[in-house]
């Protein structure tokens, strides 16, 4: 049960987002300006329930009489559309009258000009204008500006919201009271992760990536996989990178604390799409560090054995894994299958890539990696059959908050020479966002079948948002909707054929994707 002052703290946030984002006001930050007294009064009080209720009546009243609307006698009878309005046991009658009020005023309103705080276009995603950025984030107050106003930015604006996990409304509530008590610069961080983590969005988790006050700008030069709660060692982040450990080594601690242990407390401050995706981030947030190494303890078979791996800045591992794909080509496997690990597609040199592979029986398509967009349309050109339309964007709609529009996305796609053989895209966690909109596009082939593990489901616009004290986290800018007008977010891209992994089958110096994309080449064969 919340305490009387978190309760209020939720009211005015609510109503923070009502007037902030549906008001006609063109002054920046007037919803704060507005009840920013009251916020300080609720977070210096205690202030009674009776003693918040006149005061934000005195509030309401002011916007009211601002925007011109007006009460009668019939109006204490309206109904807010508002759950939250309804159902509150703390606000008066009178308060829960002037909410339905303003509300309802705001929706007669002209709404061919939209707010002040917002902008948008079908092609991108909505964007806050101004910034509580330069805010002292050391104020009590201005750490609960910056929850309201992110929370009522997902609210009208965010398009996966009805994905959520749990209400919204219910994330707010949990994480006042971290924003109201972070004492130190490592619990305010942690209250923004906590709330970006409660979005599912694997997009949001890329910001805690970086957040290293947090979790340290250093890695390790191997990646785990979660199998039945317990973390086993899966690949490298490079193949020439030397480490202590091998593929199929049971990860049992870090830095003598029980891997269960991390991976239980950092799971709060991961925020992703879909397990796989979860893992995936969670791994990197167990494996950060600021230190030069790490000490881990291993089983490997039936010996408990402690190593010492060294750690690397992510820049390092960034610049290896460019190297890589710098130097990828497409490659023939044998006479009939071709492979081609799409990170090296660019623009200026899919044509002559397609050239080399394009008499194979089978292409195996590596979409583990994020291509580059300019290979886009060339790459429609040699796979996919003339398509007008093979998904929709949906954005918000910024002079209706709340409301979404949406449109067919990239047109008149493909063509009649495309590529007539059989297609094997290959996908995984590391398949997200504009990777996740390729893979969509490339299963227009008649012929293709999709193999591997969920993907990322984060497809669309990425969106910057800066809480005070200019601390950054991302979300999810535009939703995408299959040619059916399913939603590919949070599920991922369709799969086929899936590959399952435990204990036992993790195969070492084996790509076990790679093998299963040539499996289904044999038993088409067969």
């Amino acid at each position: 049960m919340s305490s009387e002052r978190e309760r209020e703290l939720f009211y005015i946030a609510k109503i923070y987002g009502l007037i902030e984002y549906k008001s006609t006001s063109y002054k920046e930050n007037y919803a704060c300006e507005l009840l920013y007294p009251i916020l300080q009064e609720v977070v210096e009080g205690p202030v009674s329930i009776k003693s918040f209720n006149d005061k934000l009546q005195q509030a309401l009243s002011t916007e009211l009489a601002r925007i011109g609307g007006e009460t009668n006698a019939d109006s204490l009878f309206a109904i807010s559309e508002e759950e939250w309005v309804r159902e509150s046991s703390d606000l008066t009658q009178e308060s829960k009258m002037l909410l339905s009020w303003i509300d309802h005023t705001y929706r007669q309103i002209d709404k061919t000009s939209a707010s002040f705080a917002t902008y948008n276009k079908s092609n991108g995603p909505i964007r806050r204008r101004g910034s509580y950025r330069d805010l002292d984030w050391r104020n009590p107050l201005n750490r609960l500006i910056g929850l309201f106003d992110f929370y009522s930015f997902v609210y009208y604006f965010y398009p996966n919201r009805q994905l959520l996990e749990q209400p919204w409304d219910l994330s707010l509530q949990q994480a006042i009271p971290m924003f109201l008590y972070a004492e130190s610069s490592v619990d305010y961080h942690k209250a923004i992760r906590y709330i970006s983590a409660r979005l599912n969005d694997s997009h949001a988790s890329h910001s805690t990536a970086m957040d290293t006050l947090l979790f340290g700008e250093r890695r390790a030069g191997f990646r785990m996989r979660a199998l039945s709660g317990r973390w086993f060692v899966f690949s490298k982040r490079s193949a020439n990178y030397p480490t202590n450990v091998r593929v199929g080594d049971e990860v049992l601690s870090v830095n003598s604390i029980p891997i269960k242990q991390l991976s239980d407390s950092l799971a709060l401050f991961v925020s992703a799409s879909n397990a796989s995706t979860r893992d995936k981030f969670l791994n990197n947030a167990i494996l950060s560090t600021p230190q030069e190494s790490f000490v881990l303890k291993i089983r490997r078979n039936k010996d408990t054995l402690e190593v010492k791996e060294k750690s690397e800045h992510m820049d390092y591992f960034n610049s290896l894994k460019l190297e890589e794909e710098g130097k990828m080509k497409p490659q023939w496997l044998n006479d009939s299958v071709a492979y081609w690990h799409l990170a090296s597609a660019k623009q200026d040199n899919v044509e002559s890539f397609y050239r080399q592979v394009c008499n194979a029986q089978y292409i195996i398509l590596d979409l583990r990696c994020y291509p580059y967009p300019s290979s886009f349309r060339e790459l429609s050109k040699c796979f996919i059959p003339k398509t007008e339309n093979f998904s929709y964007i949906v954005y918000p709609d910024s002079q209706r908050p709340g409301e979404f529009k949406y449109v067919p996305g990239p047109q008149h796609l493909g063509s009649e020479l495309y590529y007539k053989g059989n297609v094997i895209l290959i996908v995984d966690n590391q398949t997200e966002s504009f990777s996740e909109y390729l893979c969509m596009m490339l299963q227009k082939n008649p012929k293709a079948i999709t193999v591997g593990t969920s993907s990322s489901g984060a497809n669309g616009n990425v969106h910057l948002y800066e809480f005070p004290g200019g601390v950054m986290t991302f979300l999810t800018g535009l939703g995408v909707l299959d040619s059916n007008h399913f939603p590919m977010n949070g599920a991922g891209v369709k799969i086929d054929v899936p590959i399952l992994f435990d204990a036992n089958t993790i195969p070492a110096n084996v790509d076990p994707y790679l093998s299963k994309a040539i499996e289904q080449t044999l038993c088409a064969v067969l």
